[in-house]
């Protein structure tokens, strides 16, 4: 045998040389066969062959080792302490450490978020990173510390190991994460933060319909419950929306005392502080400033009407506005009740408000009539039609699409849809005409339904017509014709006032009476002898100076 089993080469018997003795070939050649099995069991130094079996040092070193570069190399003794400089690796939702051959790793980029490791379990790696991608936690491939996800900063470091199972290794667990900053991972919030709401409580910019909301840190998406103390910079406006930390506009919305969401519309004052929480769809305002209820629990002077708007010097609404486009916008505050029936309680009316309120669209030739709905939080909204509204004392509302039918004896407005007719609180405020699609004309009608014309002097002379526009905006209504003393005359002192109407068609009495219209009023007297009333002693009819006596127009609705 060419090697004992101790790495030492035994001579095969017999094959040593004896002087004098011929060689014997037998032998000879057994040496040589042996000395080339020998021979080939030896490693050689220029690597023509691998070992075939593990190789004991017997307490001895390999020396002059070239430095491993690659997997299946030999380790140097500086390479176990000094394992070279970190090797880059691109952020990735597959982020496959193991496939690196570097214990020391340096992620670059934010691409992700990082879900996995990879599956290529190669030990330990020491990770850091350059930017911020997000690493997300999976209770089974991915353990993060505190089992939540973790937003890297630049800096951040972090040892993540193989999780071993009974069979292989199946994910990884980040053993450890320190932050660039030397902070902790988690963030405690400390009770003077807690108490000043320092992560909470912040202040409003952007508009009256386009709030917008900054916190820090900031946040990169809605959640559920999501709550914040917002201080409103200005009052609101419209239906306005917040948008918390550019993420997305959210409209702002409250619970009416049905419970019902609707929009803070123009219910928040400057300066007005509220829990805002996130309900997954809107931003709902949990504290609303009181207000006056919205359902009447007081008598209005009158329903279904505008109740109080600028006025001129005459009692004629003075709303503004301008023609010569499709867009009329009034100046000043309007307060309008629409009616719906009654209740036990008595009338139930909505009353709302709204600041220069503005008509658009208006491009449809002919005569187009503005309206206002009255919200249940108070506010109103703009619309317009060209179906003028019906108004009637009873019977059946129409179903025509867009038609508006108010009935007096129910004090409800309802708005037919084609097949039915819909309760809506709804209210008339003017009129416009339209030609060549712009507006060349505006009436506003009469507020509180009702108009009294200014003193005119002298009663006009007999056949000649005159009249008032009293823009009531609805036809039958209750027109009178008030003639007062200014100079004493048939018994009457100045200042006494009397109702001048028919009087019988002959003997030279009045023959007028005073006809109406839905926008105007108006009256001729037929007599040929002038105007004349019961003398206030005598009782006996008698002809009126005209020139001691003035006159004008009383008219209300009638309802």
């Amino acid at each position: 045998m060419p090697f004992d089993g101790s790495g030492n080469y035994v001579v095969p018997a017999g094959t040593q040389g004896v002087p004098g003795t011929v060689i014997d070939s037998t032998k000879y050649n057994t040496l040589l066969s042996d000395l080339q099995t020998a021979l080939t069991l030896c490693v050689t130094r220029n690597g023509q062959s691998a070992a075939t079996a593990n190789l004991p040092m017997g307490g001895f070193k390999l020396t002059g080792l070239a430095a491993g570069l690659a997997a299946g190399d030999s380790l140097r003794w500086e390479q176990l302490f000094a394992q070279g400089a970190e090797t880059a690796i691109a952020s990735a939702a597959t982020l496959d450490i193991g496939a690196v051959n570097s214990s020391f790793l340096r992620v670059t980029g934010s691409t992700g978020p990082i879900t996995s490791l990879g599956t290529n379990y190669n030990g330990p790696r020491f990770l850091r990173f350059i930017d911020t991608p997000t690493l997300t936690h999976n209770a089974s491939t991915l353990i993060l510390p505190t089992g939540a996800n973790i937003i890297a900063a630049a800096g951040d470091t972090c040892i993540a190991i193989p999780k071993a199972t009974s069979t292989n290794p199946d994910g990884w667990v980040v053993a450890a994460y320190q932050r660039a900053t030397g902070g902790p991972l988690l963030t405690y919030v400390t009770p003077a933060q807690l108490q000043g709401q320092t992560y909470t409580a912040f202040t409003t910019a952007g508009t009256a319909t386009a709030f917008t909301l900054t916190p820090t840190p900031a946040i990169t998406a809605y959640a559920e419950n999501q709550e914040f103390d917002a201080e409103f910079h200005t009052a609101s406006s419209g239906t306005p929306t917040l948008n918390i930390s550019a993420v997305a506009a959210k409209s702002l919305k409250y619970r009416d005392s049905t419970g019902t969401l609707v929009s803070v519309g123009a219910l928040i004052p400057s300066g007005w502080r509220s829990k805002v929480v996130y309900d997954g769809t809107d931003l709902i305002v949990r504290e609303m400033p009181p207000a006056e209820p919205a359902i009447a629990a007081y008598a209005t002077p009158v329903r279904q009407t505008v109740l109080s708007g600028p006025v001129d010097s005459n009692g004629l609404p003075n709303f503004g506005g301008s023609t010569g486009s499709t867009t009329v916008i009034m100046t000043g505050t309007l307060v309008a009740t629409a009616a719906n029936g009654a209740a036990s309680t008595g009338a139930v009316d909505l009353a709302g408000s709204i600041v220069n309120a503005s008509w658009t669209g208006l491009s449809t030739n002919g005569t187009m009539y503005l309206y206002l709905t009255v919200n249940t939080d108070g506010t109103c909204t703009t619309g317009s039609t060209t179906l003028a509204p019906n108004y009637q004392w009873g019977g059946t509302y129409s179903t025509t699409s867009g038609q508006s039918t108010f009935n007096v004896q129910d004090m409800t407005m309802k708005v037919g849809n084609g097949s039915s007719a819909d309760q809506a609180y709804r209210v008339f405020v003017g009129q416009v005409t339209v030609a060549g699609s712009v507006v060349t004309a505006i009436t506003w009608f009469s507020t509180q339904a009702r108009y009294r014309s200014p003193w005119q002097a002298t009663l006009p002379n007999n056949t000649t017509p005159f009249s008032v526009n009293h823009n009531m905006g609805v036809a039958g209504c209750y027109a009178e014709l008030i003639a007062e003393c200014t100079s004493a005359d048939a018994s009457y002192a100045v200042g006494d006032e009397v109702t001048i109407g028919f009087h019988g068609a002959g003997g030279g009495e009045n023959q007028t009476d005073v006809w109406r219209t839905r926008l105007s009023c108006g009256a001729i007297n037929g007599s040929g002898t002038g105007w004349k009333i019961p003398d206030k002693s005598s009782g006996v009819l008698t002809t009126l100076t005209n020139n001691k006596w003035k006159y004008r127009f009383n008219v209300n609705r009638g309802w």
